[in-house]
C-alpha cells in the first residue's frame, strides 16, 4: 500500500467527514479518482446522477446502498429518479437512506414517489448523513462539498475507506424507520404528554407508578407505551427505551 493509502487504515471507524478531508488530501492517488464522468455538481443536487453515470460506464451492480436529501428542490430531479427506477432489475439489491431537509425551506420527510419503486428498500435517516454511494462492497462515489455553489464527487476505491462509508451506512440503516414510521415518530415525540411517557419508560418505571406519575389512567398510559413499540417495530418495553436513548 502507497503511502497516500495508508492514512486510511489508522482508523476503521472514521467519521465520513475526515474520510472526505482523507479524500481530498491524496487526489491523484491510485484509489481515488476524479474522471469526467464524475465531476462538478450544483451543491443543491443528489449524487444520484453520478450513480447514473457510473451505472452508463460500469454496468448495473448487484448492490447498491446510497444516501439521498431531501431538498426543496428535489422536484427537479424526478428524471434522474425515473431512469434510476428503469433501470433496476430483480437481480440487484438496492437500499437508500433518504435525509428529510428539516430547514424552514425544507420538505420535511417528503420523498419523491420514482424513487421508491417495489426494487428499492428506502428507509428515513433520523440524523444527517452525508452524500455517497457504494457499489457492491467495492467502489464509492463521495460528493465532498467545497462551500460554495459547486461540489465534487469523487470516485473512491480504498478498501478501508469503503469499509468507513459500509459501516457509516449500517449504523444509519439499523437506527432508520420507514418514511411512514418515521412521521408517526416526529408526531408522537412533539406531543408533550409523549414525553412524559417516554421519560418513565428510560426510567424503568411500572405502569401504576409512571401513569400516577403524569396523571393518566394505566390504561391511557399502556396505550401510549404501545403506540410506540408499534411505530418502532419493536416487541418490549426495554427496546423502545433503547430505540429512543438511540435517536434522541
Amino acid at each position: 500500500m502507497n503511502t497516500e493509502n495508508q492514512i486510511f487504515s489508522n482508523d476503521m471507524n472514521m467519521h465520513l467527514q475526515e474520510a472526505i478531508a482523507l479524500i481530498d488530501r491524496v487526489i491523484g492517488s491510485d484509489g481515488v479518482d476524479m474522471t469526467s464522468g464524475v465531476g462538478d455538481v450544483r451543491a443543491d443536487r443528489s449524487v444520484l446522477s453520478k450513480i447514473l453515470s457510473y451505472m452508463d460506464s460500469k454496468g448495473m451492480p448487484m448492490e447498491v446502498d446510497f444516501t439521498f436529501v431531501v431538498r426543496p428542490s428535489w422536484k427537479l430531479e424526478l428524471g434522474d429518479n425515473a431512469e434510476f427506477a428503469r433501470r433496476l432489475n430483480p437481480g440487484t439489491r438496492v437500499r437508500t437512506l433518504c435525509v428529510p431537509d428539516d430547514s424552514l425551506l425544507g420538505t420535511s420527510d417528503e420523498i419523491p414517489l420514482e424513487l421508491k419503486p417495489d426494487l428499492v428498500h428506502a428507509r428515513t435517516a433520523w440524523e444527517p448523513v452525508p452524500e455517497f454511494a457504494i457499489f457492491d462492497g467495492k467502489t464509492a462515489l463521495v460528493k465532498s462539498c467545497t462551500g460554495g455553489e459547486y461540489s465534487q464527487v469523487f470516485t473512491v476505491e480504498v478498501p478501508e475507506l469503503i469499509h468507513s462509508l459500509s459501516d457509516l451506512f449500517e449504523r444509519h440503516w439499523r437506527l432508520s424507520l420507514t418514511p411512514e414510521r418515521y412521521r408517526r415518530l416526529k408526531k408522537a415525540l412533539a406531543s408533550p404528554r409523549c414525553q412524559q411517557v417516554i421519560c418513565q419508560l428510560k426510567e424503568g418505571s411500572l405502569d401504576e407508578v409512571a401513569a400516577r406519575r403524569i396523571d393518566v389512567s394505566v390504561r391511557t398510559y399502556r396505550r401510549y407505551v404501545a403506540t410506540l413499540m408499534e411505530i418502532l417495530d419493536v416487541d418490549t418495553r426495554f427496546q423502545v427505551a433503547w430505540r429512543l436513548a438511540q435517536l434522541t
